[in-house]
């Protein structure tokens, strides 16, 4: 005869055993987002905020954070803003997704326009 508790634990595992499938692609997408991230120096994020509104956003930004702004240029999906911060350069492209959703790339770029900036390595 079989306890309540074994029974109880066995159709627990057998009604839940989809959710780690669900948890472990969750932790593989957080560490990809930054391993990719790590090994490129580029950051991406989505918004759900028109591009005018983000654009607005992004130049505050950037003039509280003592950015100079160099250059605006007009794309077929959104803008592209170049800025300086000391010795980099900033790249932020604005993209339209939506009319209200819009993805934002960041890309700082170390002292030459071709060479990125990456995080340390750990210690």
């Amino acid at each position: 005869m079989y306890r309540p508790k074994a029974l109880i634990l066995m159709f627990s595992l057998l009604f839940t055993q989809g959710c780690a499938g669900i948890a472990m692609t969750t932790g593989s997408m957080a560490a990809d987002a930054g391993l990719d991230h790590t090994l490129s120096g580029i950051s991406y994020k989505t918004f759900s905020v028109p591009m005018d509104d983000m654009r607005v956003a992004v130049f505050n930004t950037m003039q509280r954070l003592d950015m100079t702004i160099d250059d605006q240029i007009r794309t077929s999906s959104g803008w592209i803003i170049i800025a300086t911060a000391g010795e980099r350069t900033i790249e932020t492209e604005f993209e339209t997704l939506t009319p209200r959703m819009t993805r934002l790339r960041v890309v700082a770029h170390d002292g030459d326009f071709f060479s990125r900036t990456r995080p340390p390595p750990p210690k």
